[in-house]
């Protein structure tokens, strides 16, 4: 398989009108291209995932940030709720993330 056909599944597999689904597109194609696909579909699926654990410190981090600059506190109910569903939003891009290279694996082997 090439890079080309890969980063074609994946654009035929993502929906661009859900922001979990274009998080997961955009390192899905930054992975394939850096590691060539043939590399990328061998690579443990922990070192791939890892990636995501920078994302969501990223995340979270600069809400809270953002949060405590505007209003002085973060512990509200509101905010902590904001904060959650972040957290489950990047669970939701491994989760995307995850299927899409399954597809790719699967069409790779025929």
């Amino acid at each position: 398989m090439t890079n080309l056909e890969a980063i074609k599944i994946v654009s035929s597999q993502s929906d661009p009108e859900s922001k979990v689904s274009a998080i997961a597109s955009v390192f899905l194609k930054e992975d394939i291209i850096e590691n060539d696909v043939n590399d990328w579909i061998k690579m443990p699926m922990h070192r791939l995932l890892a990636q995501f654990s920078a994302l969501s410190e990223d995340s979270a981090s600069s809400y809270i940030e953002s949060v405590i600059e505007s209003e002085g506190e973060f512990l509200s109910e509101e905010h902590l709720m904001d904060l959650s569903e972040r957290y489950q939003d990047v669970i939701q891009t491994m989760i995307e993330y995850i299927r899409i290279r399954s597809i790719i694996i699967e069409r790779s082997e025929r």
